[in-house]
Parts: structure tokens; C-alpha cells; sequence
């Protein structure tokens, strides 16, 4: 039996938007400069504690914004 996607699962061309408003912020220097480097290589694995901190309090909301499903 297949199970539907959650609604919190992006596509493959979801992601890529979402990845292409990732590298197109505009931050200090110095504050997101790592961040850059794992956009551009598509893979958010092996970030440090300081950038998944700055994704998840002021990145993912802004990136994400129209992305996600609304709930049927």
C-alpha cells in the first residue's frame, strides 16, 4: 500500500526554489557565508550549529514562504 506525502515534504522543483531564495539572500559578511557554500553544493547535511541556528530562526520562514501546502 503507498502512503501519500506529507504536506511538509517539497518536490524536487520545490526544493529548488526553495534552495535559489537561499543563495539569493542578501546577508552580513561574515553571518551566512557557509550557508552560501552548502546552497550551492544542494546538500544542508553537514552544516555547523551557528548556520542551522540562523536556518531555522530567520532563513526557513522567509524561504519557504508560499511553498508549503495549505491543509485541504
Amino acid at each position: 500500500m503507498l502512503k501519500p506525502h506529507a504536506l511538509c515534504v517539497l518536490t524536487t522543483d520545490e526544493f529548488n526554489i526553495f534552495l535559489s531564495r537561499m543563495g539569493s539572500l542578501k546577508l552580513p559578511i561574515d553571518y551566512g557565508a557557509t550557508l552560501a557554500k552548502h546552497v550551492a553544493n544542494k546538500k544542508m547535511g553537514s552544516m555547523e550549529l551557528h548556520d542551522y541556528h540562523m536556518l531555522m530562526q530567520q532563513v526557513l520562514a522567509l524561504c519557504l514562504q508560499g511553498l508549503m501546502a495549505t491543509k485541504p
